[in-house]
């Protein structure tokens, strides 16, 4: 996993289907397998069950190496990996722990590897030894299913989406650097 992928700007599109026709095309265009992750919801109740189709998460998540990826929560804040933080997927890799407190049917899947852009605490700047290191491991991370235990239901699923595209009104995350704004359907 030591490549070093590029993480492209964000198109910001007026309309779903623009968002969704755009990251179908980019997805096309990478080589090699796509793995399918489909989310395993829970709810308590009818209600709950409800919320969780207002969800970001898709309820399937197609990816490759070269899919660009955006978190949809926050992850480890102190190392900068939060809501709208950007990588790509490197690799696939199957759980690295051994534990008996995970289900069967996960301890053989292969997870995503996502690199990502930066891992630095929102206002901490990298230090010397992380700009000289390319081939540091440091921003590459495992992206793991996780349940959801506070809230309205259970969401076994991947922690992040595809995002060469997104609804303009879904644009955290996203700044002058990392995205391109398109307005022609507006």
């Amino acid at each position: 996993f030591k490549t070093h992928p590029k993480v492209e700007p964000t198109l910001l599109e007026c309309k779903n289907r623009q968002v969704d026709q755009a990251n179908a095309r980019a997805m096309a265009r990478l080589s090699g397998e796509t793995r399918t992750f489909k989310a395993r919801d829970r709810a308590v109740n009818k209600t709950y069950e409800n919320q969780l189709k207002h969800c970001q998460a898709p309820e399937s998540l197609e990816l490759k190496v070269g899919a660009q990826v955006i978190l949809l929560k926050n992850v480890d804040p102190d190392k900068g990996l939060v809501n709208g933080s950007r990588g790509v997927v490197v690799g696939f890799k199957t759980h690295p722990k051994s534990s008996n407190d995970l289900p069967r049917e996960f301890k053989k899947v292969e997870l995503p590897v996502v690199k990502f852009e930066a891992i630095n605490a929102v206002g901490s700047k990298p230090s010397k030894k992380d700009e000289d290191d390319e081939d540091s491991d440091d921003d590459v991370r495992i992206v793991e299913e996780e349940e959801e235990e506070e809230g309205t239901g259970d969401e076994d699923a991947e922690d992040d989406t595809t995002p060469w595209s997104k609804n303009k009104s879904e644009k955290r995350g996203a700044n002058a650097t990392s995205a391109a704004a398109n307005s022609a359907s507006v």
